[in-house]
């Protein structure tokens, strides 16, 4: 029996990559996914440069590659962040692409919900902690961020569902041991979506000013900080089956 795996998302940079370095320290084989290459060099990790946003390539992956590679059922506890989102696009709902809308659902919330059950499927009688890294953005509206409002709280939802169907359902056949579910709001941090954040046209986005004055001030959280609580979540017994917490700082 191995120890503890852990799959996470968007580790290229930001918080995604500072989840993963934190991991493998603390011992976890950890594989993450994102479009472009990872810098992390550790004997315990493994990089694929997978688009979530293609539905096609992340189906075959899991069903064919990462089911060969990584038998779940293996490990003594899985962990599951999902963490990689899109911004774009930006913009009042009368300028909405309709591809661009549509790869900001798969990439923020159609994915992470179907990764959530792949996970459940397949960590029979294993402990599992799933890590959807979520944002003030799945409560409140946002001018110019219907794209980005509308797929955290898709993802919010589908996180409690996942945590009922464990409870209400009596834990069918091939369910995890034990299983709970984090909605994890980070804060705002400084990562390159907050680069991109600040990029934008005040006429599409009309609260620009409060995230440049962020970052001008100094108030922007290392990412390294939500990172290590996320961690600890993982290799926590929380209580409830669903959790939902902000990191404070």
């Amino acid at each position: 029996m191995q120890d503890k795996f852990c799959l996470v998302t968007g580790t290229s940079t930001g918080i995604g990559r500072h989840v993963a370095e934190a991991l493998v320290n603390e011992g976890w084989q950890v594989m993450g996914l994102s479009r472009r290459d990872s810098g992390l060099q550790h004997s315990n990790y493994r990089h694929v440069r997978l688009d979530l946003g293609d539905p096609g390539a992340v189906t075959h992956f899991f069903e064919k590659e990462f089911r060969s590679e990584v038998n779940l059922a293996a490990y003594d506890r899985v962990g599951l962040v999902n963490n990689a989102a899109l911004l774009d696009p930006v913009g009042p709902a009368q300028k909405m692409p309709l591809k661009a809308l549509e790869k900001a659902f798969q990439v923020n919330a159609v994915v992470p919900i179907w990764l959530m059950g792949y996970f459940v499927r397949y960590c029979t009688g294993r402990s599992l902690r799933i890590v959807n890294v979520s944002s003030g953005a799945a409560h409140r509206p946002m001018p110019g961020w219907i794209a980005y409002c509308g797929t955290k709280a898709a993802l919010r939802m589908a996180s409690q569902v996942v945590a009922l169907e464990h409870q209400e359902l009596s834990r069918p056949a091939g369910s995890p041991e034990s299983m709970a579910v984090c909605c994890f709001e980070p804060g705002v941090v400084d990562t390159p979506m907050q680069d991109l954040v600040r990029q934008q046209n005040p006429e599409d986005f009309p609260r620009l000013q409060r995230f440049l004055d962020l970052k001008s001030s100094g108030r922007l959280i290392p990412p390294e900080k939500p990172a290590r609580a996320i961690v600890q979540w993982l290799e926590s017994d929380p209580p409830e089956v669903f959790t939902e917490t902000r990191f404070e700082g």
